[in-house]
């Protein structure tokens, strides 16, 4: 990260993050033809060398830019079971909290009520 090396960044974000949604709308009209189909996400182990903490349905704004139809079914089911972004934050705290040579690696946090 030192070496501020953006160029390396954008192709990892090519590769890692555009590559993915990419496949996914190859792979959506197919699985809609056939009726089913499956996206498994592989990760690699150098991307598991920190902590990562993956939160939930969490009650925030992303909503307002939706679709009016679905603004209203997210927004009824956030009103019903989703957490506070305070509850996401204590997560982190927790993480980096940890002594030296304590290394926490991932943290679900969700509603209990989430399926």
């Amino acid at each position: 990260m030192d070496d501020l090396r953006v160029e390396d960044w954008e192709e990892m974000i090519d590769v890692n993050l555009k590559g993915v949604l990419y496949g996914i709308a190859e792979a959506l009209p197919v699985f809609r033809e056939q009726g089913f189909g499956h996206f498994v996400n592989i990760v690699s182990t150098a991307g598991l060398r920190g902590t990562v903490v993956s939160p939930g349905f969490v009650r925030t704004d992303f909503a307002d830019r939706m679709d009016a139809e679905v603004k209203v079914q997210i927004v009824e089911k956030m009103d019903s079971i989703a957490i506070p972004p305070a509850a996401v934050a204590r997560a982190v705290a927790f993480a980096v909290e940890q002594p030296d040579g304590v290394d926490v690696g991932d943290i679900v946090v969700r509603p209990t009520a989430q399926d």
